[in-house]
């Protein structure tokens, strides 16, 4: 749950940006915009908003990293690094070397 700015009410006025003590409110071309990250949900700008533009609702979370296609090892992802089928040498791990 966040607060979300119904732009089609907000006039722009900046009472909401004046209140908010976490600095979380923003305007984007006079309408007023809450950074969801900041934002501490203490209500001050729904009760000083004149227009009554600021509602508490359920915002759908976006997903911003890409899902695996495969799985894959976590220390291999994370530094982007692949498995090697064959060691420095050109053999395959677990190859016997010379017989003396």
């Amino acid at each position: 749950m966040a607060y979300f700015i119904d732009a089609s009410k907000c006039s722009g006025c900046g009472a909401c940006l004046d209140v908010c003590p976490q600095g979380a409110i923003y305007m984007v071309n006079h309408t007023a915009m809450i950074d969801s990250v900041r934002c501490k949900s203490c209500g001050k700008c729904v009760e000083v908003c004149p227009q009554h533009a600021i509602q508490w609702q359920q915002v759908p979370v976006i997903e911003t990293t890409p899902k695996p296609s495969r799985q894959v090892p976590m220390y291999l992802s994370t530094f982007n690094l692949r498995p090697r089928s064959r060691g420095r040498h050109g053999k395959r791990f677990g190859a016997r070397g010379r017989q003396r």
